[in-house]
């Protein structure tokens, strides 16, 4: 042990600061499968809004983290679409009947989002509160896929409500449903109250100075400056492994 971590001294004072375009693999996982509009009228999924909010702020972004110049390359992964008809995880289920690290042979769809996610240098969680807590649909999701997927890689919340609590009682309820999957939860955290006054339907801000909008920007920041981090990390381990 002590001979490996030398030599992962040694090849970090070798490496110098490098300019380069960094495009992250991002994975962005949606919390609510809900499909029904709600008694008082409304979206079916107001999740929907808050979704194309944050998959525009990810495409169109770009950023710097030290010499490297960021980019995203965005997966979505929808419960709707993963546990419903001709989903990949359809057969399983949201209550997780099969995960995949009790099969040794996967489809071909599972285990390319098998491998999505493995890959994946950063994750986003968009959801809101089911209960004050995680969503079953992103909890059976996420579940799915063991540990070894999310280790050593950063992730940013994003939750959202109706009302004007922002779902943040599923954020502090995801921390440490996170951290026992080895992903590291970004400090900076994205709540956004009252979606339907402040996003539209195709998930543009209806006011672009509403103050609850910096919030995203804020916590992308961290997620590059951590998903650099450890993906610098995970290549200095890999090179030096061998």
């Amino acid at each position: 042990t002590s001979k490996f971590f030398a030599k992962s001294i040694m090849a970090a004072a070798k490496v110098g600061p490098t300019t380069a375009n960094v495009a992250l693999k991002t994975v962005v996982f949606l919390g609510s499968s809900r499909n029904i509009t709600p008694p008082w009228g409304g979206d079916k999924r107001t999740g929907d809004r808050v979704l194309k909010y944050v998959v525009s702020a990810l495409t169109g972004r770009e950023s710097t983290c030290g010499p490297n110049s960021l980019t995203h390359n965005v997966t979505v992964y929808d419960p709707l679409v993963v546990f419903g008809p001709g989903g990949c995880l359809a057969d399983s289920g949201a209550e997780i009947q099969a995960p995949t690290f009790f099969s040794s042979e996967l489809s071909p769809e599972v285990q390319q989002m098998k491998e999505t996610i493995a890959g994946a240098d950063a994750y986003i969680i968009v959801t809101p509160e089911y209960n004050h807590s995680i969503p079953p649909a992103l909890s059976g999701l996420m579940g799915h896929f063991g540990g070894s997927c999310y280790k050593y890689k950063p992730c940013g919340i994003v939750t959202y409500s109706v009302g004007p609590w922002g779902g943040m009682r599923a954020a502090m309820a995801l921390r440490p449903f996170l951290a026992e999957l080895g992903a590291l939860s970004a400090s900076s955290l994205v709540g956004l109250p009252s979606v339907g006054d402040m996003l539209n339907e195709d998930g543009t801000p209806k006011d672009t100075e509403n103050r609850m909008l910096k919030q995203l920007p804020a916590m992308l920041e961290q997620v590059e400056f951590l998903a650099m981090a450890l993906k610098n990390q995970r290549d200095l381990v890999a090179q030096t492994a061998n």
